[in-house]
């Protein structure tokens, strides 16, 4: 099998794994990695109902809240684990002398520890900085190098826009303003 059909086998296996409890109405925010944004991922997340959104390259460490600040502290509290048991008696070692790898057991053990010291507040600031914090400003993605200024002015705009769709309906919102929006650079052809 080619590399493009082990790619598609792979992306629709992925599709089916990770999606077999999504149910519509649900969205799925992807990065533009060419499997997810393949005609077949498109098409089985329409037949779920699920609403996909691609985010583009180079932006996904600035909207993930595991990239923007929890992956960081994780590692910080299971590297000085691992340097212990690489320390240790613990280490088994092959024939050759070279360290064979730790049990699944130990493994998950040390994931454990590690993830339950890692600061509530590590979290909590890492996902509001992802987007779900009511202040835009503080999104990680409002200070992008590139795109930050024009995130937030599409972002100011959109809610102008929300706001007088809401006083010209009387308070109600339509269902337009939740649409998606899309930052394009004009310097650069999409």
């Amino acid at each position: 099998m080619g590399r493009l059909g082990a790619s598609h086998s792979l992306a629709g296996s992925g599709v089916s794994a990770h999606f077999r409890h999504v149910h519509a109405g649900k969205s799925a925010g992807l990065d533009s990695m060419r499997a997810h944004i393949s005609k077949m991922v498109k098409a089985r997340c329409a037949a779920k109902g699920v609403q996909m959104f691609v985010i583009p390259g180079g932006l996904t460490p600035y909207v993930q809240a595991g990239d923007i600040g929890i992956y960081k502290s994780f590692k910080d509290k299971l590297s000085p684990i691992i340097d212990s048991w690489k320390k240790s008696d613990a280490v088994l070692y092959t024939r050759g002398g070279n360290p064979k790898p730790p049990s699944v057991e130990t493994v998950a053990n040390w994931v454990n520890v590690a993830w339950r010291d890692v600061p509530a507040d590590v979290v909590e600031r890492s996902v509001a900085a992802a987007g779900f914090s009511p202040r835009f400003g503080n999104w990680h993605v409002a200070r992008h190098d590139v795109y930050g200024e024009l995130f937030c002015s599409k972002w100011k705009e959109r809610i102008r826009e929300n706001a007088d769709d809401a006083s010209d309906s009387g308070g109600a919102l339509s269902e337009d303003c939740f649409d998606e929006f899309t930052i394009w650079d004009s310097e650069e052809s999409v």
